[in-house]
């Protein structure tokens, strides 16, 4: 019969999420995501799967730090850069729909009229990005176990 002590599951090891590391990618993905999606747009007609492209991007960079550091990312820092670039090519996305409205709006001839104030831009945007963060918060709380339950 084994011990007390013997059937003592280990201690797990800490979940690194919010660390520099993770800041300083997700900053460079969104920034990335956010200069080039706008364009891509523009140029091509559609816009391709952010999420995708933005959790390729961050895990580039992870995986570069992470051989100079010797310090493997988690999935958790990985998440937050897919999820920081996904908003900021989001945003940049708003912004084209703004400069399509606008660009409407200087020809009266199409019949289409919405004149936004600089109030109303900031509320839309604000409020759109308030719901996403909103409602990211509990999926994520729901779907993250779920997604990495079988990985180490």
């Amino acid at each position: 019969m084994a011990t007390p002590s013997a059937q003592i599951a280990p201690v797990p090891a800490p979940r690194r999420e919010l660390t520099v590391r993770a800041v300083v990618v997700s900053a460079i993905v969104a920034a990335i995501m956010g200069a080039s999606f706008p364009y891509v747009v523009l140029k091509i007609g559609y816009g391709p799967n952010v999420s995708v492209v933005a959790a390729f991007f961050g895990f580039i960079l992870l995986a570069l730090i992470a051989f100079a550091t010797r310090v493997r990312a988690t999935v958790y820092e990985a998440n937050m850069a897919q999820t920081a670039g996904t908003a900021a090519g989001e945003i940049g996305f708003m912004c084209i729909v703004l400069a399509a409205i606008d660009m409407l709006n200087d020809r009266p001839a199409l019949g289409f009229s919405l004149h936004l104030s600089g109030t109303q831009i900031f509320l839309w945007l604000t409020f759109a990005g308030l719901l996403g963060a909103f409602l990211a918060v509990p999926l994520r709380r729901h779907y993250m176990p779920l997604s990495y339950s079988f990985h180490p």
